[in-house]
């Protein structure tokens, strides 16, 4: 709470402002410890945090950080992108090529961005 000085040097009373509920992005963290079959407790004790915030961070109450993905990335076998963007269930046929592409070398990538340019070209 805080107090605003009244003109004449008196103080007044400021309610709070209400923030509005912070909404999030999906993720996919939560399909992919379950696509791991590990328990949520058995996959925060090998990142490092308490169960409970591994659960918040999951349904989205609680922010995540670069460093908690890549964490969970080791322990779920995949690239910390995939726990955002790609379902481990759903069959995503860019996944492995884009990881592909992450791997390669700059030349390697513009030459494959050159093909696929150039095979989209001539679709009908």
């Amino acid at each position: 709470m805080g107090w605003n000085w009244a003109p004449g040097g008196g103080k007044s009373f400021m309610a709070p402002v209400k923030k509005p509920p912070h909404a999030r992005r999906k993720t996919f963290l939560r399909a992919w410890r379950l696509h791991r079959h590990l328990s949520l407790e058995a996959a925060a004790e090998r990142v490092g945090v308490d169960h409970s915030t591994l659960q918040r961070i999951e349904v989205g109450k609680v922010p995540y950080g670069q460093d908690l993905l890549e964490k969970l990335a080791l322990v779920y076998a995949c690239e910390t992108t995939d726990l955002i963007s790609v379902s481990p269930v759903e069959k995503d046929i860019l996944a492995p090529l884009v990881r592909q592409l992450r791997r390669a070398e700059p030349d390697t990538q513009r030459q494959a961005l050159a093909v696929l340019d150039a095979v989209l070209k001539n679709r009908p």
